[in-house]
């Protein structure tokens, strides 16, 4: 027998000793996007200022695990190489921070396309109406450039052998960087 019980929009989560009301992560789900992957989406309309990933690497239902850059540089290729594809690079700590299922399936989306952005506690927010079962969308400009260079091959392969190699220019934010903003500008 099935429980009758409602599931709850919101739960809470704590960042950094505030609690925050949250969207509930169970509402969220992934699916294939033509041209794009996977994609991020919620069963429910979302709002303005509707939090849907708090920025907490301890809460499990948002991160699976992160790794010092160390301990990252420290793995195996092939565990490396599916690290790549479900993380993002904290600019400030140059943590590499995988994001749970379905979270780090969030797709880019640029100046006209993006519905969600970071909050001053690194919350992902909502910013423009989203109606349920449509994709969340966010700007990659808080990644480090080297997020984006394993996000995006052609953006890979846009950068010289001396770019490629300069981990300044790698740990630092897309936002700073004319040429990863070119490009994220240019996807839509």
């Amino acid at each position: 027998m099935g429980s009758d019980k409602a599931i709850e929009k919101f739960v809470t989560a704590n960042v950094d000793g505030k609690v925050f009301e949250i969207i509930n992560p169970t509402y969220f789900y992934s699916c294939e996007v033509p041209g794009l992957g996977l994609g991020l989406f919620c069963h429910q309309d979302l709002h303005p200022g509707d939090i849907w990933w708090a920025h907490n690497l301890n809460d499990n239902r948002f991160v699976e695990f992160y790794y010092s850059w160390q301990s990252f540089e420290a793995l195996k290729e092939e565990i490396k190489s599916d690290v790549k594809k479900k993380c993002y690079v904290d600019v400030e700590t140059r943590e590499v921070i995988v994001c749970t299922e379905p979270f780090c399936r969030v797709n880019h989306g640029n100046s006209n396309t993006a519905n969600a952005d970071s909050d001053e506690s690194k919350n992902s927010i909502i910013t423009k109406f989203i109606p349920a079962n449509s994709q969340i969308l966010i700007p990659y400009t808080y990644e480090a450039v080297i997020s984006l260079v394993w996000k995006f091959e052609a953006f890979e392969k846009s950068l010289t052998l001396e770019l490629l190699n300069n981990k300044e220019y790698l740990y630092s934010p897309a936002v700073q960087c004319k040429h990863a903003m070119d490009f994220l500008k240019n996807l839509s």
